[in-house]
């Protein structure tokens, strides 16, 4: 553990230099309508055009896999080109 002594001087090691990077910070205007949308919120927001209104985005699904596995396609997704594929 650390002593009260050790532990202040790690926070101000810490806190040294960004008293003055806060106030380089610029901020938005109050009254800003158009605010950009982080890439969860466009996701929602694409997924709400398809069901609006319902949360079916977020249900879990278990899905059933049986047979043998192919240990050598384990990186390729669906969306994947393999060697000799059409390009």
């Amino acid at each position: 553990m650390l002593s009260d002594s050790q532990r202040a001087a790690i926070v101000q090691r810490l806190m040294r230099g960004r008293e003055s990077r806060v106030s380089e910070v610029p901020r938005r205007p109050a009254d800003s309508v158009d605010l950009p949308q982080s890439f969860g919120q466009e996701q929602l927001w694409f997924l709400d055009g398809f069901a609006p209104g319902l949360a079916v985005y977020n249900i879990p699904h278990a899905v059933a896999v049986s047979g043998p596995l192919d240990a050598g396609c384990g990186g390729a997704g669906p969306g994947d080109r393999g060697a000799g594929g059409p390009a």
